[in-house]
């Protein structure tokens, strides 16, 4: 059985609420007296060692026996034993005791109270001594405590701030106080080569650092818009510190908090109504397609030269890759193998797409390290021996006669510029100079041969099965062939990042998924959001990895001119000089 007891503990004296403790007694009768085994314990003289006991019958109702001479009082009537109900209020000493409506779990609830002016004795107050008792003054050790915090944590260091003698003999004693403890969180590792040198920092007290302090050591850091442009003036308020937090825990210098983003990016119309640039407030919800940065070649007779173009998102679908190189992905990665020198060899991404030192990005794709051992460069298919040179036509011309000339003469090559000496004899033949007949003859029939196999190596069977090969209108010799220079894009998004060591859990296929049934090498095999969307979700996503934008973005922009006001006028200077129409440097396989 359970006995379920409501005691008063605190009545307000205004409004007359009482607030209530509960106690659940698991016991088959309910003992009230002044003894301290007692249930219910009535520390009064009036009340007997066991005064009284309530039952519970099997018919469920309570009975009350009196254990006291005299009976107990019941509704303000004595009694020496009685049946309860409902309302019957128990008066023994100053206790009142009112049963109250049973409840499905428990068929006995009982509230105790005291009467109005009775004198309470709280056990209690046995076991504790108050201040007051000790006769210590409270007002005095509140206010040692208030004095001393303030001679600790105020006074002391901040008298360091007016004299730099007693600055230095705080920060370098291990016992007095300094500033220091002023710091809400520890330094961050890449700041702690100042040391204690606050001031390196905090040039005035008690005032936010300002951007000059950062820019003393951090020079070259550029800004987020063209600092030409009037885009400049949203950032003449911000200071370094409101995203570069410090003192704080965790050490961050760097705030991963997307709202710092947002807060312009999720409605840019509002900052710049002429804007090009998409509203975006979350990677998984609200972020446009992957506009891409293409490499655009411009044919000029004998020379070519690129510029970068930026794809809008709607022309994804339509755009190819102008790199003047001729690949199959799907002839190289055939399941079945692909043929090579050395017999049919099956072929991977990571056999020619190879990350650098860091992981984080892929080395550039160069026709001896990853092509050469398959696509052999010989000059002759019955001499396998010599081969010609790759990425420079003139150098191949030059082999070609060295090597027919070395066949005729059996000597060094000939070149029409390079007059044969006059010693120069035929082989195995003593003491024959040749005559001037003969070098004619000798170099005639060197360049006829080279042109010749220049032409085969060129339009045949070499050059042909990877480069695109333009004719010169109106040349008859070497200079009639020009060989459009391959050049591979790598930045497809330079405003965005990404590390391919994190992703090296994850098989290439999955991410470029049509490059196996790729036949063309202007095929764009950069992923979609979409795919990326398959791990990646918003800044709260608890499904997916929480991407945040400096996942992927920086703030500092290169090329948009120095963070420093001063260096503003220099920097509009240069960028009007680099706006001008130049080819992009890349390299070029």
């Amino acid at each position: 059985m359970h006995f379920l007891i409501y005691h008063t503990v605190r009545t307000d004296k205004d409004t007359g609420n009482k607030a209530y403790q509960e106690f659940q007694i698991q016991s088959q009768q309910l003992t009230i007296g002044r003894a301290p085994d007692q249930h219910v314990q009535i520390d009064e003289p009036l009340v007997e060692l066991c005064h009284a006991i309530i039952n519970l019958h099997p018919d469920g109702q309570l009975h009350v026996q009196s254990l006291a001479p005299g009976g107990i009082q019941i509704n303000g009537k004595s009694y020496e034993s009685k049946q309860l109900t409902s309302g019957d209020s128990i008066h023994i000493g100053s206790v009142i005791i009112t049963i109250e409506q049973p409840r499905s779990d428990h068929p006995a609830v009982a509230t105790i109270d005291y009467a109005i002016g009775a004198n309470k004795c709280n056990l209690e107050s046995l076991h504790y001594t108050t201040l007051g008792q000790t006769r210590l003054s409270k007002s005095f050790w509140s206010w040692m405590l208030a004095v001393s915090v303030m001679l600790l944590f105020f006074i002391i260091p901040i008298s360091g701030l007016f004299s730099p003698s007693v600055k230095q003999l705080l920060r370098e004693s291990v016992l007095l106080p300094d500033d220091s403890l002023w710091l809400t969180g520890p330094l961050h590792r890449s700041h702690q080569i100042i040391g204690k040198d606050c001031n390196a920092c905090h040039t005035t007290p008690f005032k936010m650092v300002q951007n000059q302090q950062c820019i003393e050591c951090h020079r070259d850091i550029q800004h987020h818009v063209d600092v030409a442009s009037h885009d400049i003036d949203h950032f003449h308020e911000n200071r370094c510190a409101d995203c570069h937090r410090e003192h704080n825990e965790p050490s961050t210098l760097v705030q991963p908090d997307q709202r710092f983003c947002v807060d312009c990016h999720q409605n840019l119309k509002k900052l710049k109504n002429d804007t090009e640039l998409a509203d975006v407030s979350d990677f998984d919800s609200d972020h446009p397609e992957f506009s891409l940065t293409l490499l655009k070649p411009f044919f000029e007779e004998t020379q070519t030269r690129w510029q970068a173009v930026r794809i809008e998102r709607n022309s994804l679908a339509t755009i190819r890759e102008e790199s003047y190189l001729q690949f199959s992905h799907k002839d190289h990665l055939n399941p079945k193998g692909i043929r090579s020198p050395n017999g049919d060899k099956l072929l991977e991404c990571q056999d020619c797409h190879r990350p650098n030192t860091s992981r984080r990005k892929m080395l550039p794709i160069k026709m001896e390290k990853h092509c050469g051992n398959c696509h052999k460069l010989d000059l002759d298919e019955n001499n396998l021996s010599k081969q010609i040179p790759h990425g420079d036509l003139n150098e191949l011309f030059d082999t070609l006669k060295e090597y027919f000339s070395h066949q005729y003469l059996g000597q060094d090559a000939l070149t029409s510029s390079q007059p044969i000496k006059d010693q120069l004899r035929r082989p195995n033949v003593k003491n024959r100079v040749l005559s001037i007949e003969d070098r004619k003859r000798a170099l005639d029939w060197a360049n006829k041969q080279s042109l010749i196999a220049a032409q085969d190596l060129i339009e045949k069977r070499v050059c042909i099965d990877c480069h695109h090969i333009y004719r010169i209108p109106g040349k008859t010799g070497f200079e009639k062939w020009y060989v459009k220079p391959v050049v591979l894009n790598r930045k497809w998004m330079p405003l965005a990042g990404f590390n391919h060591a994190k992703h090296t859990g994850v098989s290439c296929k999955s991410c470029h998924k049509n490059a196996k049934e790729s036949k063309k090498s202007s095929d764009i095999l950069i992923p979609k959001i979409e795919t990326c969307r398959d791990c990646h979700g918003g800044k709260k996503d608890k499904h997916k990895l929480p991407s945040d934008c400096l996942m992927c973005h920086k703030f500092h922009l290169p090329n948009r001119g120095l963070l420093d006001k001063a260096h503003q006028t220099v920097t509009e200077k240069s960028s009007a000089q680099n706006n001008s129409s130049k080819p992009m440097n890349t390299n070029k396989e």
